[in-house]
């Protein structure tokens, strides 16, 4: 049987492919229409956005500034199988750290 968390998981390491892939639209269902979206201090462009808007409006300006990413999953909060917080931290320890 798969649990809620692991129903979760799988379903943002599909937004994660489909970041991957260039599928905005695939990644944009994932999220909570009032779906919070952080960058942390340090990185490029910090700060916080609230919205399906002000994510793409972060992500635009986040992928102008880096020809490469990698993306992993430390932990998600899920509402009604959607994504309500989308952080982004320079390493595993930062992130880990701000759970």
């Amino acid at each position: 049987m798969v649990t809620k968390s692991q129903r979760n998981e799988q379903l943002l390491r599909a937004g994660i492919e489909a970041t991957n892939r260039g599928d905005e639209e695939t990644v944009l269902a994932l999220f909570d229409p009032e779906v919070e979206s952080y960058v942390a201090p340090g990185l490029g462009n910090p700060g916080t956005w609230h919205g399906i808007d002000g994510y793409v409006e972060m992500i635009s300006a986040w992928n102008e500034s880096f020809d490469e990413m990698h993306n992993e999953i430390i932990i998600v909060e899920v509402r009604g199988g959607r994504a309500i917080r989308f952080h982004i931290y320079g390493d595993r320890k930062a992130a880990l750290a701000a759970i």
